[in-house]
């Protein structure tokens, strides 16, 4: 309900929409599939053009900076690795049907509160866990790839592995099967 005020305001001849629509512009996702319909909602409540309004819009969330968390440590990456493979056969799916959605994001809740109570220095939310999980398992594929090359290379005596704990906890918990060695 707040984003066609947000449109609204941003349509007028004010150059500026009222501070609490600014805040709100701030906290929202910024730019999703769902401000299309919005866009065509507001600009014809207004009288101004689509083109406009996305324009204005646009130049506003585009200006909006992202605040940047702290790195994970090791120690993070490994206890949220611990949480995941709790869970692996639910967030491991391939399935893409709507309860298996549900029940991965319910599991990723769950992930992300237990996370949040034995980190409560370092809060994370459910897209920065979710999103380190996709990195590691891909920083992990890169990884096996890698030694697999170097233990298949010819000359120069035995291979030369490198070991990582973190990527190597992934590699347990992701099927084999997707992992891809050229």
């Amino acid at each position: 309900m707040h984003s066609i005020a947000v449109a609204v305001a941003l349509c007028r001849n004010n150059p500026t929409p009222p501070k609490k629509i600014q805040q709100q512009i701030m906290n929202s996702q910024g730019r999703s599939s769902s401000t299309t319909p919005l866009i065509s909602q507001a600009h014809r409540s207004t009288g101004s053009t689509l083109k406009q309004w996305k324009k204005k819009l646009f130049s506003v969330l585009k200006n909006r900076k992202k605040v940047r968390g702290k790195n994970f440590n090791e120690q993070e990456a490994l206890d949220l690795l611990s949480l995941v493979a709790n869970h692996k056969k639910i967030i491991e799916n391939k399935q893409t049907n709507a309860t298996t959605n549900q029940e991965k994001i319910h599991v990723w809740k769950s992930i992300t509160e237990q996370y949040n109570t034995s980190h409560p220095l370092n809060t994370r939310n459910l897209g920065q866990l979710s999103a380190k999980y996709e990195n590691l398992k891909h920083r992990a594929r890169k990884y096996a790839a890698q030694n697999k090359q170097e233990l298949y290379s010819t000359g120069g005596g035995p291979a030369q592995t490198v070991t990582d704990v973190v990527l190597d906890s992934v590699l347990s918990i992701i099927p084999k099967k997707r992992v891809k060695v050229n």
